[in-house]
């Protein structure tokens, strides 16, 4: 028998599409696979027609592995991992950039990145929402990029933008950051208390589901090394299956005798349990290198304790901790 394969895209134009997709899904000789964002595929009608017979398959763009793949295995891994945050892990810039035959490559590559952003970011988030003014949605889209692995709360980004002279209401931006949320252009990270093992209520943190979009958006502006690196991971944990958090520790300021609350990057759960990550541009610096551990060093557990960072390749354990080199752990 002759196996057939199926692929539909924004499938919930068609009327009706749900029997259509019911109808080829019944069929022996028919692997079916249906594309849409996030919003439409968690419609009603859609869940109830193919309840418990489908699998979802998250698609992000290239991980850094992924695109080293494609280029000459001899390249230079640094150079080419900072080409990849410029210009972004999507498939067609990296055949844009392989093939080299292209005049004005970086103008190229920025016009196709427009044409995403614009249809898919503003389109697609502007009328799903019924968004009346998209100046106001970019203006929130462009705040965010500029604060990827920021802690932060509806309520202090709207205080902080109307210091800026931008006011906009907490709901009305609660709105547009959810469906920026549901489009998958940007990705909620909750935060989880350790010690107490459940879910806070209050701030959160935010990654682009590619950074390059950050470089269209704002150029060159400066922005912490590390918070890039962090959304990187971030991205490069969600593809290896893990569910992530952000966590929160408690810790013994000996300075001021009292009990303060510290960050770490990453808590994650996966199939074999759970480990923690931190994430950071250098571990050269001894105020820095202990800014990472001692949050580390105090939980009180044996899961697995990775630090990540930029430095010059090297592997290293403190009391357990085990320090990488990030482009090191890309490419496992």
């Amino acid at each position: 028998m002759i196996r057939n394969y199926v692929f539909l895209d924004e499938i919930q134009n068609v009327e009706d599409f749900q029997r259509t997709a019911d109808g080829l899904f019944i069929k022996s000789n028919v692997d079916l696979y249906l594309s849409e964002s996030k919003s439409h595929f968690q419609s009603g009608q859609w869940a109830t027609m193919l309840a418990g017979r489908y699998i979802q398959i998250h698609i992000l763009p290239l991980s850094f592995k992924e695109y080293n793949d494609i280029f000459d295995k001899d390249q230079d891994k640094s150079s080419l991992f900072q080409q990849y945050l410029r210009f972004s892990g999507f498939p067609y810039v990296a055949q844009m950039i392989m093939q080299n035959n292209v005049q004005n490559l970086s103008l190229q590559i920025r016009e196709y990145i427009s044409g995403i952003y614009n249809s898919i970011v503003l389109k697609h988030v502007g009328e799903h929402k019924k968004v009346q003014e998209i100046s106001r949605l970019e203006r929130v889209i462009r705040f965010m990029a500029d604060n990827i692995g920021n802690l932060t709360s509806i309520k202090k980004i709207s205080d902080i933008m109307s210091s800026d002279g931008f006011k906009i209401h907490p709901q009305t931006l609660e709105n547009y950051i959810d469906a920026l949320c549901d489009g998958y252009i940007f990705y909620k990270v909750q935060r989880y208390d350790i010690k107490g093992k459940n879910l806070l209520r209050t701030q959160d943190k935010y990654y682009l589901s590619d950074i390059g979009l950050r470089y269209y958006l704002l150029g060159d502006k400066d922005c912490d090394s590390g918070r890039i690196l962090e959304n990187i991971v971030y991205l490069e944990l969600i593809r290896r299956g893990f569910k992530v958090y952000v966590g929160k520790s408690d810790i013994y300021d000996k300075k001021d005798a009292k009990m303060k609350s510290a960050e770490i990057d990453f808590v994650v759960e996966g199939v074999k349990g759970v480990e923690y990550y931190q994430v950071t541009q250098s571990m050269l610096n001894e105020n820095t290198k202990q800014r990472e551990l001692t949050p580390l060093m105090t939980l009180k557990d044996n899961y697995k304790k990775t630090i990540l960072t930029a430095d010059t390749p090297f592997v290293k354990s403190y009391d357990g901790i085990i320090v990488k080199n990030i482009l090191n752990w890309l490419l496992e």
